[in-house]
This record gives structure tokens, sequence and C-alpha cells, in this order.
């Protein structure tokens, strides 16, 4: 009686293991951007051209147009990660005409957004009187945005990273959620922490020593007043080089005591209507009132009002 062959003996045994070459690396993923963050930066980043109160230069424009693409990036990033919360779906790749159609509207957009922020800002500078202008930085500020917007993007995935780190670190001592928690509060912490102490303050400074140039500059055709009686003047307790911008346009170009003596024949007849409403004798009292009625006399040099 011949025996069944084994069960092992027919199954094919399974493939060896592959072993990586000695001193190949992993791969590493390549740097990629989210579509949804795109848009987010590319609404933000033209919406930072609108008007503003002051003139900026170009430098500074980009500046703000690159800080303005990162939060919109992030807003953008954050958007997508709610919906796909609610629609219960993973993350898909964005197809190359999708990527077409964002960089077709990217290039209108950011266009038209800064040819009317050329224009603004030229209206500003000609209502604050201001004639500086650089067309240098003007054709730079594109290029200043997108790097510090790529400098912010890193920073970011920096931070994430980071943050990855601290919780498998955290994990091996408490649970995994609480390992989250913990992890993502330190880095925003340390974020927060190195962000106000380092990078607001570095940035305030050289705010402050930029315009506090141009506020110790004196406007053309203002000179010192020679009066004693004005700021900044011989003796004045406030000195002429304390006086800012404005201050020393408004105290070295007001009117003298003999400009203010000569007056026009208007303001002449406008006193003159001041001081006769000035004093103004009260009428008899009106008709159908109970008492008896009084006329009052304008008041004599030397008694007062006298009534009848």
């Amino acid at each position: 009686m011949t025996q069944p062959p084994s069960s092992d003996a027919s199954s094919p045994s399974p493939p060896p293991p592959r072993s990586e070459p000695e001193g190949e690396r992993p791969r590493r993923r390549r740097f990629r951007a989210a579509l949804p963050g795109c848009w987010g930066a590319l609404a933000l980043a033209c919406l930072s051209f609108t008007p503003s109160l002051l003139p900026r230069g170009g430098v500074l424009q980009g500046v703000v147009a690159g800080i303005s693409a990162a939060i919109g990036y992030g807003l953008g990033v954050l958007a997508a990660f709610v919906w796909r919360a609610f629609a219960d779906r993973d993350p898909r790749t964005p197809s190359r005409r999708s990527w077409l159609v964002f960089a077709v509207c990217a290039v209108i957009l950011f266009g038209l957004a800064f040819g009317l922020g050329q224009y603004w800002q030229h209206r500003i500078r000609q209502l604050m009187g201001v004639t500086e202008y650089s067309a240098a930085a003007t054709v730079a500020c594109p290029f200043v945005a997108a790097a510090v917007f790529l400098v912010l993007l890193v920073v970011g995935r920096g931070l994430r990273r980071l943050y990855h780190a601290a919780a498998r670190l955290l994990g091996r001592w408490i649970g995994p959620r609480a390992a989250r928690v913990v992890g993502w509060l330190a880095v925003a912490a340390l974020a927060w922490s190195v962000f106000s102490g380092v990078l607001l303050g570095g940035f305030v400074n050289a705010a402050n020593e930029a315009f506090s140039v141009r506020d110790t500059e004196t406007p053309e055709g203002v000179s010192r007043p020679v009066s004693v009686l004005r700021s900044g003047g011989p003796g004045s307790l406030v000195p002429w080089d304390t006086l800012g911008r404005e201050g020393r346009a408004f105290t070295g170009s007001g009117p003298t005591a003999e400009q203010n003596s000569v007056r026009s024949p208007d303001a002449r007849r406008w006193s003159r209507s001041v001081r006769t409403r000035a004093w103004r004798p009260p009428t008899t009292r009106r008709a159908g009132r109970s008492g008896p009625s009084r006329t009052c006399a304008a008041p004599a040099a030397s008694s007062g009002r006298t009534c009848s």
C-alpha cells in the first residue's frame, strides 16, 4: 500500500527574503504639495495686495504675501482634512489636469492682484506725499514672496516631524492618545517660545530701526522755529532733535505772530459778528404767560442790569 505524498513535499517553499544591497538607503518621499493648500495659499496671497493704510515697499509686500500664502496653505490643508473626516474617505492624489487648472488660475489671479496692488500703492504714495519708489524692489516682490512661503512651509513640516518623533518617544511610557496630545502641546509651546522670543522680537526691532530712520528726517521747507514760545525753539524744554517728522513739520511751518495779526476782511467781519452775538439783551416774555412783563435795558458801566 502506497502512502499519499505529504503536503509539505508538494507545497512550494516560500521565496527567501530579498536582501537589500549593502550601502543602499531607503528612498525618501518627494517634496509634495497639497492641492487644497495651494488654493488657499493663492487666495490669501492675492488678498495681501489689497490697499493698506501706509505705503509698502516691494520687499515688505513680498514678505506679507509670503506669510499670507503660508497661512492660506495651512487653512486649505485643514479644510481638506475636515472634509475628508466628514466624507469618511482617504486623501486622493490630484490628477495632472487639476494641477494644470490650478497653474493657469494662479498665473492669471496672481498677476491681476499684483497689478492692482501696484496701482493701489501708487495712489497711497500720492496721498501720503511719498516720492520714494524702487522698481527693483517691486520686481523682486514675487520672488521674495515665494522664498518666504517655502521657508515657512519647510518649517511647518519640520514641526510636524518633530511632533511625530515626540509622540513616538512619549509612547514608550504613556498611552498613544496621551502621547499625541502631550507631544502636540510640547511642540506648540516650543514653537511659540521661539517665535515670540526670537523671530517676533527681531522683526519688531528691525521695523523700529527702519521707521525710526525715516522719523528723524526733516521735511523739505521746514526749519527750526526761532520763537521761544514754540516747541523746539531756543530755550524750549522740548529739544528740536527729539521731535519726530510730523512734530517738526507742525512746529516749524506754522504761522508767525505777524501773520496772525494780519487778518482778512472776512476774518474781521466774522470777529465783529461774534462780539455782537456775545451778549444779547433778553426780550420781553412771550405773550400769554402769566405775570407782568419786564423790559431789561443794556447794563450800564457801573451798575448791573436794570429792568422796569
